[in-house]
């Protein structure tokens, strides 16, 4: 069962490898993002977080919440949040700890 993400453990984070954000509801002055992020042990989520955003929503704006929501918690984005596939925007995700 997926927690908060600000329950994780060192384990959790440090098993976390991907992010990944979709569109839960809008209106038209904003709209709520479910952020999940996943291990390589399992394909439930080890942490979720939902992001409210003003709209017009661009990908930058989920990043730059993304980027401090999981820099908040001790995690980064490893690389640029650029791929797209069915809504849903993806990443690798490394442990501060890690570097």
């Amino acid at each position: 069962m997926a927690k908060p993400l600000g329950e994780l453990t060192d384990a959790d984070k440090a098993s976390v490898v991907s992010v990944v954000a979709h569109r839960q509801a809008g209106d038209s002055t904003s709209e709520s993002w479910d952020v999940s992020l996943f291990s390589l042990a399992s394909d439930s989520p080890v942490a979720t977080d939902v992001v409210g955003l003003l709209n017009p929503v661009s990908s930058d704006q989920i990043t730059e919440h993304v980027v401090f929501v999981l820099g908040r918690e001790g995690l980064k984005l490893e690389q640029p949040w650029r791929s797209q596939r069915d809504g849903y925007f993806m990443s690798g995700v490394v442990s501060l700890d890690s570097n």
